[in-house]
């Protein structure tokens, strides 16, 4: 975890890294896109739109990062932090819609048997988005870790994606320039099915988000160890972990002596929140219910 960074940093740091691409990204599709148009390569303009929808999903994360920047109000008590799971959601619908509109494009250029060779250009083209990309993917991925960023995380791998979409334009233009024309809108439909699928996981995870499935059991673990090693508290249970934005937010309950003072008990809970905040940065809130011992079994559902 990093510990130089605080909440806003963070923050800023993640629309810094976005604003970087963002550049990167405009350049790369005009350059793609004209070098596919002159160079009559299909897959070329197949991957100049993939760029494109690069350039208005970071746009969103931008956009996305300030607004969860914004403080708890009276309508949104817990932040706005889960803006990051709507727009990752958005992110991937784009790509699935981009995915789709490419596919149809490439396999009506094979039915109707309009095929061309590529120029070289496309050639130079396709390399270079292979460099850029493959550079914007770990540069956005090496960000979305520190910061423990669902949106930069769907950003980061919507630049892979890309970087392999490259890659299988590159094959297609080479493949048309040495005899095989129908190798190009071949490959723009791979081209296409890459981006639906990219499209399809971000999708799959952003959904999990918005239904609070639990995000890491290893820190499940490390807060049942932190409050069962406070003195006073005799069981731990019903630790549960959501994600809210780049962090979590953790409810339980601790078990203590019946027979203690209330503000007893709530010093307890104020220590067993302090200990799981000081361990774990990503951890933005702790809720605790202190309950008294029974000698009894917890549910199921409530134990480690």
């Amino acid at each position: 975890m990093n510990q130089m960074l605080g909440k806003e940093e963070k923050n800023r740091y993640g629309e810094q890294v976005c604003i970087h691409v963002l550049l990167l990204n405009i350049l790369l599709a005009v350059i793609k896109m004209i070098a596919g148009i002159i160079g009559s390569s299909i897959a070329l303009v197949a991957d100049a739109f993939h760029s494109l929808s690069d350039v208005i999903t970071t746009v969103g994360v931008i956009i996305c990062l300030r607004i969860s920047r914004r403080p708890p109000d009276k309508e949104h008590p817990y932040g706005h932090g889960k803006i990051e799971s709507i727009a990752a959601k958005i992110i991937s619908i784009i790509l699935i819609l981009v995915g789709v509109g490419m596919l149809v494009l490439a396999i009506n250029k094979i039915i109707i048997n309009n095929l061309l060779i590529p120029a070289e250009i496309t050639l130079w083209a396709a390399g270079l988005s292979i460099l850029v990309k493959e550079f914007s993917y770990r540069y956005t991925l090496a960000a979305a870790k520190k910061l423990n960023s669902t949106v930069l995380a769907a950003d980061a791998w919507h630049h892979r994606s890309d970087a392999v979409s490259s890659v299988a334009a590159l094959l297609g233009i080479a493949g048309a320039r040495v005899g095989f024309p129908i190798f190009d809108p071949l490959m723009a439909g791979v081209v296409s099915v890459l981006i639906i699928w990219a499209g399809y996981k971000l999708l799959r995870d952003s959904i999990d988000e918005l239904m609070d499935t639990l995000p890491d059991e290893q820190v499940v673990k490390e807060i049942y160890e932190l409050c069962n090693g406070v003195v006073g508290v005799k069981k731990v249970r019903n630790v549960k972990i959501r994600k809210y934005g780049m962090y979590f937010m953790v409810d339980l309950v601790i078990v203590v002596d019946p027979m203690i003072t209330v503000d007893e008990g709530h010093s307890l809970a104020a220590i067993s929140r302090q200990k799981i905040l000081e361990d774990n940065d990503m951890i933005k809130e702790v809720f605790i219910h202190v309950s008294p011992y029974e000698n009894q079994q917890a549910p199921a559902w409530e134990q480690p």
